[in-house]
């Protein structure tokens, strides 16, 4: 790309960043937590449910829901979300575990789903570090909440989720006794051009435009746009069209295009995980041979460099594993099932 074409779309941005912050007048504080789970016939909220708002150390409220299991629970599995994700979207899965005798936790990432927004439009996912994420998991589960649920903790974690974990998991070891990781966030897949999404970044914050978001995306997320072959999350219509009927009916759940400082803090955190966060919690990585928002490689190189960790690469399967068609969950969950017997 030459240097005219460069500050052309950089000028282009930064008028359109200006005229969204000033149509945009609500303060994020207008945005705060919803202890609301919206439950829809084609996927209702699994039964038992108990669900509320948390106030993390710095003010920011987080929405969280728990199940328990009928009898004896074999522990509880812990949902640690990605990217532009909300509890309504992990129904089923919540059902599959509870199947399986576990108690199951979860809790939308600040600035997404039911929790409080961090900039005045909600429809951006923005953040300046990665810190707050880790801070606010080791809050949730090690210090002021959820204290009657059955130990041991499990963790099952999805793409920047996984990420935030494994540096969670680098600083306090015993916070979860093992973690499923789906798709993790290590590095970006080559699709995306990693090399120049940081060049961009870096140029675009550098003139203030930090809380723009990046060109392109759906405002209401990727599953607000109908269904194709080629979307970057899933191969089943079925479970991507679940999910587009969350967003249709609730669209105060969803984020859609993360800002430029987002992308900024999510290369920072990819990079220091590759740079070394060996832990020794058993640890098994699931990614998808089709996946092309995470880079499988990198996720299996991760699984290969740590001390007690197993890899499974998932043929046919693209980011979303959880979302995925029967065939390539019934794989995942042959996984899951061994790893944690």
């Amino acid at each position: 790309m030459n240097a005219r074409m460069f500050s052309t779309q950089t000028l282009s941005l930064f008028q359109r960043t200006r005229r969204e912050l000033t149509q945009t007048k609500r303060s994020a504080s207008a945005w705060s937590a919803t202890s609301v789970l919206v439950s829809l016939p084609s996927d209702p909220t699994p039964k038992g449910v108990e669900s509320g708002v948390l106030r993390m150390g710095d003010g920011i409220q987080v929405r969280f829901a728990s199940w328990r299991p009928a009898g004896t629970a074999r522990g509880t599995v812990w949902i640690i979300q990605g990217r532009a994700d909300f509890i309504e979207k992990y129904y089923e899965t919540v059902r599959d575990l509870l199947a399986r005798g576990f108690a199951v936790a979860t809790f939308d990432w600040r600035g997404q789903g039911g929790s409080e927004r961090l900039v005045a439009d909600p429809r951006l996912n923005h953040a300046e570090s990665f810190e707050p994420y880790v801070a606010d998991l080791q809050d949730i589960v090690a210090k002021r909440w959820f204290a009657g649920l059955p130990r041991p903790f499990h963790a099952l974690a999805h793409s920047m989720g996984a990420n935030v974990l494994l540096q969670t998991l680098a600083r306090n070891a015993g916070l979860f006794e093992s973690a499923v990781l789906t798709a993790p966030m290590i590095a970006l897949a080559p699709s995306l051009r990693p090399n120049v999404a940081r060049i961009f970044a870096a140029a675009f914050a550098a003139v203030g435009l930090g809380q723009a978001s990046i060109p392109g995306g759906q405002r209401n997320g990727e599953v607000a746009a109908p269904f194709t072959r080629d979307n970057l999350l899933t191969s089943c219509p079925v479970r991507y069209g679940r999910a587009a009927d969350i967003v249709a009916h609730a669209p105060h759940l969803t984020v859609g295009r993360p800002t430029i400082g987002w992308v900024q803090a999510a290369l920072k955190a990819m990079d220091a995980l590759r740079e070394g966060s060996a832990i020794a919690t058993p640890v098994l990585i699931a990614a998808g041979d089709r996946d092309r928002v995470t880079s499988t490689a990198a996720a299996l190189a991760h699984g290969a460099a740590l001390p007690n960790a197993r890899t499974v690469t998932l043929a046919d399967c693209a980011h979303e594993v959880l979302l995925e068609t029967d065939a390539v969950r019934a794989r995942f969950w042959a996984a899951f099932d061994a790893f944690l017997t």
